[in-house]
């Protein structure tokens, strides 16, 4: 979190959460991110990536097998909410106000919006060529922008100045939920972080 005194780790494979004291560097809770969640044995919902709200109320996880993102009280370690989002969800950021949350929907080719105060998916943004395997996200310091990383595995997005499949980053103004630039990268970007 930002306080830096608790640690989230989502387990793929084991359906959960695990929450970290910083202090101790010790486990002190494991959230299952479902009622129906296995710890041991098939995965069901596989969660991908964790985000916490910027006044560290919230925790927000992709469950990437299942369409969804999970929506956690930091403060109870108790499910919220859940959220119908796009195929494969993948990484996830809040803007600083706390009052969105970007979803990258891998295999979906979208970016899901979703409102937190409403409990809301508030817009899908689409575009064929350009968002191809939508991986990574993170929103500039003032808010204003999303970017976003696309893998292009799919050769979906045909480069204007390579010869070669490379990925790209797409640069949504969060306003008009428009995306206004298209900035062409190496092949298969994944991670992305935006200095603040």
């Amino acid at each position: 979190n930002h306080a830096g005194t608790r640690l989230y780790v989502a387990n793929m494979m084991s359906d959960n959460i695990s929450v970290i004291d910083v202090a101790t560097d010790s486990v002190i809770a494991t959230l299952p991110v479902a009622y129906d969640a296995r710890p041991f044995g098939p995965t069901k919902y596989m969660p991908m990536e964790v985000a916490v709200s910027p006044n560290d109320s919230l925790i927000m996880v992709t469950c990437s097998e299942w369409r969804e993102v999970r929506m956690f009280n930091a403060v109870s370690n108790t499910l919220v909410d859940s959220f119908q989002v796009g195929n494969q969800p993948w990484h996830l950021q809040f803007t600083p106000d706390g009052e969105f949350c970007y979803v990258t929907n891998r295999l979906g080719n979208t970016v899901s919006a979703i409102h937190v105060p409403m409990h809301h998916v508030t817009s899908t943004i689409i575009s064929p060529t350009a968002l191809s395997y939508p991986h990574g996200v993170d929103v500039s310091a003032d808010g204003r922008y999303v970017f976003v990383s696309n893998e292009n595995v799919s050769h979906n997005y045909i480069p204007r100045y390579s010869m070669e499949y490379v990925g790209n980053v797409c640069v949504i103004d969060h306003v008009s939920g428009q995306i206004v630039k298209v900035i062409e990268v190496g092949k298969m970007p994944t991670g992305i972080a935006v200095t603040r």
